[in-house]
């Protein structure tokens, strides 16, 4: 991921102010946070589902989740699929923030931020505005130009609608089920429509070229009747950040292993840009290494299904969906343990990540 746009000075203040306005207003002491509610962007169409945090006062704040992908962050946490304080929702979860905190939780480069805009907290001064963004397999980050826009047209229309449900405590209440009130912005000014979340879209896997002359050499290999696992998933819940101005992420590990002997071919640690092409790349590398192709590949994702398929055809190998890969599961959980307890905190902020895991794996004999 790229250095992104950011925002101004003045588009800093306008967050900030609006932020310290919405908590002045102490909303969660009338609103649950089971009350969404949307506010649609105007530049984009994209409606935002808020969610008013702090009614038994353990976190205060607005939550922002953009589009269908947000919602369903919302959705799953709140039907118990997802706990709230699992590292599963902070590799997931796609959302906005702007919470309130002591001044004592807020980062250096906050409270610079805070003085540099001249912030006046007004009352409620223990509690300081914190603003972030929540990204799937990216650690919380600090708010990009569009973000700071919207999260700052959320805080505004939010105070409206909270302030209105005071007066109305049936105002979230849908006409039917699967609706929310959304805030939408039309001939020049705001008003209330209910409307119903777009469809969830399956994320389309794009096909990858057949690689002719490399294949052809790889459909020589022979058989064996071996079941190989295939699997990429995020196995280190500490964030690694190789550039500064970057956002830090949480890596992805990439993995193939023969089920039965639980063997290693190919492994790869990559930041969550990084497409499930390399699980692909990784089986060939792997046919290539041992000079063997096996009778079946098991996967656990669909995306993986999607990747392999055409590879698999191409190749008379039998392609499995299965819920899970324990051969997988075990070498992961080694793995992720080893490299956590052996590599430092301060080189992963330093040092390029293969460099560092690979110093790790090596060492460990793969």
């Amino acid at each position: 991921m790229g250095k992104e746009p950011s925002p101004t000075l003045k588009q800093w203040k306008d967050v900030y102010s609006t932020a310290v306005e919405f908590r002045n207003l102490r909303p969660w002491s009338w609103m649950r946070d089971s009350e969404v509610f949307g506010v649609q962007n105007p530049t984009n169409g994209e409606i935002g589902y808020c969610s008013v945090m702090g009614r038994l006062e353990k976190y205060r704040g607005l939550v922002v989740y953009p589009g269908r992908e947000g919602l369903d962050t919302y959705l799953r946490m709140e039907s118990g699929r997802t706990s709230s304080e699992s590292d599963e929702l902070l590799l997931t979860q796609r959302c906005l923030v702007a919470s309130f905190e002591p001044k004592r939780e807020l980062a250096t480069s906050d409270l610079k931020l805070i003085q540099r805009i001249g912030l006046k907290q007004g009352r409620e001064r223990e509690l300081w505005p914190m603003l972030r963004s929540y990204r799937p397999g990216y650690y919380p980050w600090y708010l990009n130009k569009e973000e700071v826009y919207f999260l700052t047209l959320a805080l505004k229309q939010a105070a409206v609608v909270c302030l209105n449900r005071k007066q109305n405590s049936f105002l979230l209440v849908p006409p039917q089920n699967g609706y929310y009130l959304v805030r939408v912005f039309k001939e020049e000014k705001w008003r209330d429509e209910w409307k119903k979340p777009a469809p969830q879209k399956r994320k389309r896997v794009t096909a990858l070229p057949i690689e002719e002359e490399r294949l052809r050499g790889i459909e020589q290999m022979p058989r064996k009747e071996e079941i190989w696992e295939g699997d990429f998933s995020h196995c280190i819940p500490i964030p690694i950040q190789e550039d500064k101005s970057r956002r830090p992420f949480f890596p992805l590990l990439f993995l193939w292993i023969d089920q039965q002997s639980g063997f290693v071919f190919d492994f790869d640690i990559t930041s969550p840009s990084q497409g499930a092409d390399r699980l692909y790349q990784g089986f060939l590398s792997s046919a290539e290494k041992v000079r063997t192709l096996p009778q079946e590949i098991w996967v656990q994702k669909r995306e993986a299904v999607k990747i392999l398929e055409p590879l698999a055809k191409r190749l008379g190998i039998r392609l499995k969906q299965v819920r899970r890969l324990r051969a997988i599961e075990d070498a992961r959980e080694s793995l992720t343990g080893f490299i956590i307890s052996s590599a430092s905190a301060k080189d992963r902020h330093r040092k390029s990540l293969w460099s560092e895991v690979s110093e790790i794996l090596e060492q460990k004999g793969f």
